[in-house]
């Protein structure tokens, strides 16, 4: 059962040749895909106006064969490494530590100081997993 069903979500007016969910769900349960993935794809193509980045999708069963062929859909998806999380992790205080040398100095412009702020931001929300 959807969220459509059950009356969470209000139906979206459907853009020109899409299909409605009903068929979104019916065709990737006949290409064994759950209907989470279903229901993922409908709503990626009502947020993106039914379009890829080329322009209006023509034929969306191959659309969504595509999807599932280059595993693009979350099931198909494999999870990471479990060594990679800790090495972005490593990889980001390196930098942050890099970055507070490069502060301190005292020769820094302005310019400079705001941008390495900046790239501290990034780095602490990549060392807390955001």
């Amino acid at each position: 059962m959807s969220r459509y069903d059950l009356g969470l979500m209000k139906e979206e007016k459907l853009h020109k040749g899409m299909p409605n969910l009903k068929l979104v769900t019916a065709y990737c349960k006949s290409l064994d895909l759950p209907e989470s993935d279903a229901l993922a794809i409908y709503e990626q193509w009502i947020k993106n106006r039914y379009r890829t980045r080329e322009g209006p999708i023509l034929h969306w069963k191959a659309c969504i064969r595509t999807m599932k062929a280059n595993k693009w859909v979350q099931s198909l998806k494999e999870p990471e490494p479990p060594g990679l999380v800790e090495h972005r992790k490593i990889k980001a205080s390196i930098l942050l530590e890099a970055s507070e040398d490069r502060l301190n100095r005292p020769y820094v412009a302005e310019e400079e100081r705001a941008r390495i702020k900046a790239g501290f931001k990034a780095c602490l929300a990549q060392l807390r997993g955001r």
